[in-house]
């Protein structure tokens, strides 16, 4: 079981604390979570049983509570959800049967209902659907047969359909995919196929697409061989590759990009290797390494890294602890954590390509991992087993 935890500003009530006080460490929301995700300048959380809860900024009814009342504390939306996200001003959802379901802003046609009026309730958009993600004011799903479709916000190609043209209902881009990404900041987006071949799309001013230019494009152009995972903020990106080796690329003016330095780049750069998941805020960026660390860079003026100081990072600095998910908005974070004395959490990695990607308490489809009849844990050769401290075991498997 994780406990929730945020930091960073908090003037709209996005940390979710019953207050609007910054904070600049990670502080103790509560415990029983399962899934976080940031918007602009809300949170949504999801709790263990699949319970939805949203606190933040309300204006245009992106919490799905049925009024624009901004909250300051975490508030039930309804039960029996899978996965959410935010982007600027609207939320999406995803019940487990795949419907999928939107809320706020929709100005741009971001919530995929076919017209440009907001909501301030989830509204059902369709079936079929496995997995989502938010941009700025765009929005990206996948079908759970690889087909992806957009919505919403174009004017720089970010939906990928080979023109500049909003569109208000989720229009098909193309198929064979196996993961999307953007982020709540950006108006660029990503998909990868399941070969590990990434591809991108979008703004490109500060060479946030990793293609080697700053030219925008309108439709998924090639980035690269060999990728796991991608996330974008307002002008820069990061990604995972199927080796665990973290990058970034993108404008760097406030160290977002981890690489020590403050210069911008417009190809994928190294920045570390041994990491399992990434995700991006507006300015800033939080990684994982395969040991459930949780590393931060980039902008804290206002405690956005949890570091428990308000002095900027150009290189990806440990929090400490161990961690199960992050997530960045605007200015704040949220993040998991795994407390000690918690039901152990088992990190799986494929020895055969160092990828870490999966985090369960349940082993009993690992290969060369059992659990018998009293709890205990066996691993068998060639798999390997590492004890990471505060409840948490790698197993090699």
């Amino acid at each position: 079981m994780a406990s929730l935890r945020s930091t960073g500003g908090n003037n709209l009530g996005q940390l979710g604390l019953g207050d609007n006080v910054d904070r600049n460490v990670f502080t103790l929301v509560g415990s029983g979570w399962s899934d976080i995700a940031c918007g602009a300048g809300h949170s949504l959380a999801l709790k263990t049983n699949g319970d939805l809860y949203t606190t933040g900024w309300n204006n245009r009814g992106q919490l799905g509570l049925g009024d624009a009342i901004n909250r300051t504390s975490f508030t039930l939306v309804s039960g029996g959800w899978a996965e959410a996200c935010g982007g600027n001003a609207n939320s999406l959802a995803l019940k487990p049967n795949g419907d999928l379901y939107s809320c706020g802003f929709n100005f741009f046609g971001e919530l995929g209902l076919g017209d440009n009026v907001p909501r301030n309730a989830f509204t059902l958009v369709s079936g079929g659907w496995a997995s989502i993600s938010c941009g700025f004011s765009h929005s990206l799903a996948l079908k759970a047969n690889g087909d992806l479709y957009s919505c919403g916000y174009n004017v720089v190609g970010q939906l990928g359909l080979g023109d500049n043209i909003n569109r208000n209902v989720f229009t098909f881009v193309s198929g064979g995919w196996a993961s999307i990404g953007a982020g709540p900041a950006a108006n660029h987006s990503f998909a990868i196929k399941p070969s590990g071949a990434m591809y991108a799309t979008g703004r490109n001013l500060n060479g946030q697409l990793g293609l080697g230019d700053n030219v925008d494009r309108n439709a998924l152009a090639l980035v690269g061989a060999g990728w796991d995972t991608a996330a974008g903020g307002a002008s820069h990106s990061c990604a995972i590759s199927a080796a665990g080796t973290l990058y970034s690329t993108g404008y760097n003016f406030l160290g977002q990009l981890g690489l020590g330095d403050n210069v911008d780049r417009n190809v994928f750069t190294f920045a570390s290797p041994g990491f399992r998941s990434v995700s991006c805020g507006s300015l800033h960026s939080l990684a994982m390494n395969a040991g459930g660390g949780l590393y931060a860079t980039g902008i804290n003026a206002r405690g956005t890294l949890g570091l428990g100081d308000n002095v900027n990072r150009n290189v990806f600095t440990d929090v400490g602890g161990q961690w199960s998910a992050s997530a960045g908005g605007d200015a704040h974070s949220l993040a998991l954590k795994l407390a000690q004395g918690d039901q152990p959490v088992y990190l799986i990695a494929d020895k055969n390509n160092n990828h870490y990607a999966t985090v369960t308490n349940d082993v009993s489809a690992v290969a060369g991992v059992s659990e018998d009849e009293n709890g205990i844990i066996k691993v068998e050769a060639p798999a390997t087993a590492t004890n990471l401290g505060d409840g948490v075991l790698l197993v090699e498997a």
